[in-house]
């Protein structure tokens, strides 16, 4: 098991070594190819403007499974299946059609990055989670932060369909029958708030977000930072829960958080849960319970 645990820093070190590695080939190939026609640099590329991480709006950011194969490569470790059934049921992509106007979404739908400002950079699954036997999950990779910025990722879930988002809003929980987690501090539960003591804008770079709401009829939501719970919102989804039930994924890239990468495939951290030490176990109402939808 420590190998194994050993052989995964690695892996995840490489990778991201090799994201930072190809968005910089990116960039410089861009910014040959402007010059070429002699149209201007972006406002966003390194050392033309003030966009956090450098990251250019035109750029497609790398796939997962290029990554992870180049990270192998370097390591002298065989490419990581995408596809084990092990690892829980295939959790499909990010919706190209329903997402904010300052995110930036790679080919394949898995890797995403906001290019400007905080906000505008919502992202919703193309498909409803899989169901699994302790309840709903998928889990995100932190791939690049910014510093400076307050509050940070939001995280949740939404009945919402792609279909049926004429026009995304500029936060995740202004969605209708959305319950989101995270931001600075904050809970949205169908547009209802309430605090929370866990801050996403501590979140490193290589962290793994995963959120649970809870199958066993209580409409639990928990999220989970490297597998360890940080937060519970009992009987936050409650009043949902039915038979049939479609809930989305829904993310919001804001502030801190400048790129994620949501994963093909993610266990549910095994039980029993426990908030570890500093973290919030629930969350309180806010000073005014106010509807935000």
């Amino acid at each position: 098991l420590q190998q194994r645990l050993e052989e995964e820093r690695r892996l995840r070190a490489a990778e991201a070594a090799a994201w930072a590695a190809e968005k910089e080939i990116l960039l410089t190939q861009l910014r040959e190819f402007q010059r070429g026609r002699g149209t201007p640099a972006s406002p966003f590329s390194p050392g033309a403007g003030s966009s956090p991480g450098g990251l250019d709006e035109t750029v497609a950011l790398p796939t997962r499974a290029a990554l992870a194969a180049e990270a192998a490569a370097a390591q002298g470790l065989a490419a990581p299946s995408l596809t084990s059934e092990d690892e829980g049921p295939l959790t499909q992509p990010f919706s190209q059609s329903s997402c904010g106007a300052n995110v930036l979404l790679s080919e394949d739908g898995y890797v995403a990055a906001r290019t400007r400002g905080c906000r505008q950079s919502v992202l919703l699954g193309s498909a409803p989670l899989q169901r699994q036997a302790l309840g709903w999950y998928y889990e995100l990779e932190i791939r690049e932060i910014v510093e400076g910025w307050v509050g940070g990722l939001g995280m949740g879930v939404t009945k919402s369909s792609p279909r049926e988002v004429q026009r995304v809003p500029d936060k995740a929980w202004r969605m209708p029958s959305t319950f989101m987690i995270g931001y600075w501090g904050c809970v949205f539960l169908d547009g209802k708030e309430m605090r929370t003591s866990w801050r996403p804008e501590t979140l490193a770079a290589g962290s793994r977000v995963g959120v649970l709401v809870a199958g066993d009829g209580s409409g639990d939501l928990r999220v989970f930072v490297d597998k360890l719970q940080v937060v519970c919102i009992e009987g936050a989804l409650r009043d949902v829960m039915a038979p049939g039930l479609e809930l989305y994924p829904v993310v919001d890239v804001f502030a801190a958080t400048l790129a994620v990468q949501l994963q093909r495939r993610a266990k549910i951290p095994d039980p029993p849960w426990t908030s570890v030490a500093g973290s919030s176990p629930s969350a309180t109402p806010a000073a005014s319970l106010v509807s935000v939808g």
